[in-house]
Formats: C-alpha cells, structure tokens, sequence
C-alpha cells in the first residue's frame, strides 16, 4: 500500500496512525450518526477551501454534504457526498 501511495512503509504507517478506522460497523455507525459530524465535515470543508482543493471561493457553496437525519451542510441542491448511517446500522446487526 506504501507503494501505490508512493511513499515509503515507514511514511505510511506514521500516516495509518494519525487518523481513526473503523473495523466495527456498530461505532461506525454510531460515528457517523453521531452530533459532532456536521461539525467535523465543516471543520474538513474549510481546511479543503483553505487549500482550495474543491476550486476556488468556497466549496459548500457550490456542494452540499448530507448526512442521515436530513440535515444538509451546503447546498442542497447538489448533495455530492452524504454520511447515511442506515446501512452500517445494518451490518451491525448481521443483516446484510
């Protein structure tokens, strides 16, 4: 995986431990679900408009993030990515 990231295993596996995986469905779903993330997709859409990597002026504006209990960070009318907790509710509870 190191390599296709095209850095070196040591590089990656400093980078595997600054962010959080989730290997069970139910704290994914909970996660997912959970108050904070509106507030962490806005704290991720600033730092992305930061270093314009959603073009330039800022990204909600022309995107919107959806996430599962209909609230809409963004525009609404162009829902481009969308945190729906349903389905890892589902794999926690061995029904997929």
């Amino acid at each position: 995986m190191a390599r296709a990231a095209d850095t070196t295993p040591e590089d990656f596996d400093e980078q595997l431990r600054t962010i959080r995986s989730f290997y069970a469905p139910r704290s994914a779903a909970a996660f997912a679900s959970g108050e904070k993330m509106p507030d962490l997709m806005q704290r991720v859409a600033n730092f992305a408009d930061a270093q314009q990597l959603l073009g330039e002026g800022p990204g909600l504006q022309r995107l919107g993030i959806a996430f599962g209990d209909g609230r809409v960070l963004g525009n609404p009318t162009q829902v481009l990515l969308r945190f729906e907790p349903a389905y890892m509710q589902l794999a926690a509870d061995n029904q997929l």
